[in-house]
């Protein structure tokens, strides 16, 4: 009985972690040759669209909001100096958000990774100052810590919108692919 216990919860442990996580994936057609965004090469503009799909799934959400989502991401472009609203002859990113999954609050809370996971997922392209797509990617982010502490909405939520910019200006930066994981589960 001792020996059972142990492997469910080492079970659970194990899906809680390897739900949370992030990253981003070019397409094949992307080449080798990618965009990099630079001091000197800034990023003038971010906008973000739902797709049709995802507006009417989030139409009666309260938890989602594209405009915070944008906001994240604009701070991590600055942090890095890699974000320039002034200068108009600069590419700019277009990011439009394809899937898009908030557990209930009380499910992620009680239930934890055994309710699945938070999610978001979006295609990111870059485009030059023409509106000709120089750059592409896909970011895909989940979260399936639960409990007291990680099932709050604000944590769950919050964690989502900083790994999916933290994936965003990773790749236009340059940096070397690295899955993110919240500090919870290191």
């Amino acid at each position: 009985m001792k020996m059972l216990f142990v492997t469910v919860v080492l079970g659970i442990q194990a899906l809680a972690l390897s739900g949370c996580a992030s990253g981003y994936t070019r397409p094949p057609e992307a080449g080798a040759a990618t965009f990099k965004a630079t001091r000197e090469n800034p990023i003038s503009s971010v906008s973000i669209e739902l797709t049709d799909e995802v507006k009417e799934k989030l139409k009666d959400s309260l938890k989602f909001d594209k405009q915070v989502l944008g906001q994240k991401i604009e701070l991590a472009l600055q942090n890095r100096e890699l974000l320039n609203k002034e200068k108009k002859e600069a590419d700019s990113i277009d990011i439009t958000i394809t899937h898009v999954r908030v557990r209930n609050t009380f499910n992620a809370v009680m239930w934890g990774a055994m309710s699945g996971n938070d999610s978001i997922h979006g295609d990111v392209k870059i485009k030059d100052p023409k509106g000709l797509v120089v750059d592409q990617f896909h970011v895909d982010t989940s979260y399936a810590l639960g409990g007291f502490a990680g099932g709050q909405d604000s944590a769950r939520i919050n964690w989502l919108y900083d790994a999916f910019a933290k994936q965003v200006v990773s790749a236009l930066a340059g940096d070397p692919q690295k899955n993110d994981q919240p500090a919870a589960s290191k």
